[in-house]
């Protein structure tokens, strides 16, 4: 996947980006931050991990936690009828919030379906509902830990003291392995980004930003 991001900057020629990358965007990102180390500007690296499942023991992380992954499993359900697009929009919003960390407000639930329908629809229109359910298997190999050593741009890490998915010390790791990065932690969040939490990531990346320009 690294490959049709590169392959796109390329054929777009683009000559200065700067990459946010989330979850399993985390690695693609900063493979892609090493490949063209002229291009990429700026990196910030949210709620993800230098190795992801597949660890080594020279890794010395911890595991990477169950819960989050059960937590997705009990929210999926497509709905029955393939054509219904309210179900769909259903569906899409209980895995948005499956991973919330206190029970969504009837603001934040709004905001969910509003995202959700955006969502929803753009990958109904394109052919692409599918294509996110390819996550588990794409996010199952090792990830290159020894590609953060070539970033050389201004690398901000964003993590949620109360991730589901990825433990702090992943976070720190990643902080360690790119040289100057600079480490955020959320204390109020989880594997999620809730209205409350995202002016202060947006403040934190684009501060990074302009330590690129």
């Amino acid at each position: 996947m690294a490959d049709d991001i590169v392959g796109l900057i390329k054929h777009l020629e683009l000559e200065s980006i700067h990459l946010v990358g989330t979850s399993l965007g985390g690695p693609l990102a900063w493979q892609t931050a090493s490949r063209l180390p002229g291009v990429v500007r700026s990196l910030a690296l949210v709620f993800t991990s230098p190795v992801g499942r597949q660890q080594l023991p020279s890794d010395d992380l911890p595991q990477v936690n169950l819960e989050g992954q059960w937590l997705l499993a009990e929210a999926y359900e497509i709905p029955d009828d393939r054509d219904d697009d309210e179900g769909w929009i259903e569906s899409y919003m209980r895995l948005d919030l499956a991973l919330a960390t206190r029970p969504p407000t009837e603001e934040e639930k709004a905001e969910s379906r509003r995202d959700c329908e955006i969502t929803y629809y753009r990958e109904k229109e394109s052919g692409t509902m599918w294509t996110k359910y390819n996550h588990s298997d794409a996010s199952g190999v090792r990830w290159p830990r020894e590609l953060l050593k070539h970033i050389r741009c201004p690398t901000v890490i964003i993590h949620a003291a109360k991730d589901q998915i990825f433990p702090l010390k992943h976070a720190e790791a990643l902080r360690d392995d790119v040289d100057g990065a600079t480490l955020v932690v959320l204390e109020d969040c989880g594997h999620e980004i809730p209205h409350r939490v995202r002016q202060r990531m947006a403040d934190e990346i684009l501060a990074n930003v302009k330590k690129g320009e």
